[in-house]
């Protein structure tokens, strides 16, 4: 409970005193406040959603013979980070399933898990 306030004391220090916001985001998005969290957010390198716009054009284009594209309408949209789930090995040895963005898997920031050479015991039929 105390690392959790502390990280909350943290992050409204960041906020107030941030020159560069880009950068206190990038950190805020890292600070993990809730290990149970089932944000779209990579563990390792803290991607997660960013705004956009769809932009809807009506016309020809010039290059095709046309008086040239318009803007007709723009709508707010989401882009979602490419998570998967990995099953990795932690700094401290211990074996779990994490959600990492594909760059982070394709970088190397993973170390995958050994596959499960041993099978489990069959369940002995009490005739």
């Amino acid at each position: 409970m105390d690392s959790k306030v502390s990280l909350l004391a943290l992050r409204a220090v960041l906020e107030i005193t941030a020159c560069n916001e880009v950068v206190c985001c990038y950190f805020l998005r890292s600070l993990n406040l809730d290990e149970d969290s089932m944000a779209r957010i990579c563990e390792l390198t803290g991607k997660g959603s960013i705004k956009g716009s769809h932009i809807w054009r009506s016309g020809k284009a010039k290059k095709k013979g046309g008086i040239g594209t318009h803007v007709t309408a723009t709508t707010k949209r989401r882009f979602l980070p490419n998570l998967q789930r990995v099953k990795a090995i932690m700094p401290n040895g211990e074996v779990r399933y994490i959600r990492v963005a594909a760059s982070a898997i394709k970088k190397g920031l993973v170390t995958k898990a050994p596959r499960r050479t041993w099978k489990k015991e069959e369940v002995k039929k009490a005739a």
